[in-house]
């Protein structure tokens, strides 16, 4: 499931490696190594019976990201 996920978003690359990522204990998270990029990705799946409203957490994370950009906030990513 986790790779026809994946080629919705990159249907001409290769994927090179999908590993398990952390240790959550409510969503299932991976690391995703595509061919040709230059960055690796996490692909989560949400667990839908702790999230009732995977929607309103899109929402929210956008919601914060326009906020953020509007006020110039500097957010640092964690390596």
């Amino acid at each position: 499931m986790q790779f026809n996920i994946i080629k919705q978003y990159f249907p001409k690359n290769h994927i090179i490696d999908l590993t398990p990522f952390g240790n959550g204990h409510i969503n299932d998270t991976y690391k995703v190594v595509i061919d040709g990029m230059p960055k690796d990705y996490i692909l989560q799946k949400i667990n839908t019976q702790v999230f009732l409203n995977p929607d309103g957490i899109i929402q929210n994370h956008l919601k914060l990201k326009r906020y953020s950009i509007s006020i110039d906030m500097i957010l640092k990513l964690l390596k």
